[in-house]
């Protein structure tokens, strides 16, 4: 009975503690679902995965990138991983437009549509409205936010059009998204993909 008993402690129990630390996180709890589906919790599991944070795989890469520089601070194998993670999110979040152009176009049609109310009874010469035209048409060209390649992608599937390019373009910029956001959060200034703005 106390080999039994030993045994439990030594094979049984680590097994059951790293089960409920998994469980602790939405995608773990998820996964231990996946191996054992149960109706009774089905229902909380999708819940968790609703409420947790898209950018939580990569925190708890940084999570784990604080731990090994506590515990390995000399490693250079633990160095040359962080600092290949590290460049690995600044790299993705380079992807990521910071969307200057988009703005200042809305900014500069705005404007524009003040700028006619005030002279709508002075005039506007045709040649300024033209160029003001092609200046918002060259702004809002140069970036592209990612809500409108879904919506690129979704009419591309719905004419049965080849969509891989298109797909990897989207699953780039959702990458970026997310990494320059963590990077953000922990007060990691990347340097932005930066869009040239709309000249006045």
């Amino acid at each position: 009975m106390a080999v039994a008993s030993a045994l439990w402690w030594w094979q049984v129990y680590p097994v059951q503690q790293q089960l409920l630390q998994v469980n602790d996180t939405a995608q773990g709890a998820a996964t231990v679902w996946m191996a054992s589906p149960e109706l009774e919790n089905y229902e909380r599991r999708l819940q968790q995965l609703l409420d947790t944070s898209p950018v939580q795989p990569l925190e708890t890469g940084m999570q784990m990138m604080r731990v090994a520089d506590s515990r390995w601070p000399e490693s250079l194998q633990q160095q040359q991983a962080s600092t290949q993670w590290n460049e690995a999110l600044k790299t993705r979040a380079q992807s990521s437009p910071q969307l200057r152009g988009w703005l200042q176009t809305r900014q500069d049609l705005h404007a524009f549509a003040d700028l006619v109310m005030q002279r709508e009874k002075e005039g506007l010469t045709l040649s300024y409205i033209k160029n003001v035209i092609w200046q918002a048409e060259r702004g809002l060209g140069q970036e592209t936010p990612v809500e409108s390649l879904l919506t690129q992608y979704h009419d591309a599937r719905a004419q049965k059009q080849n969509t891989d390019a298109l797909e990897k373009q989207i699953n780039e910029r959702l990458e970026g998204v997310l990494s320059r956001w963590l990077l953000l959060k922990n007060n990691v200034m990347p340097e932005a993909a930066t869009g040239t703005t709309a000249e006045k």
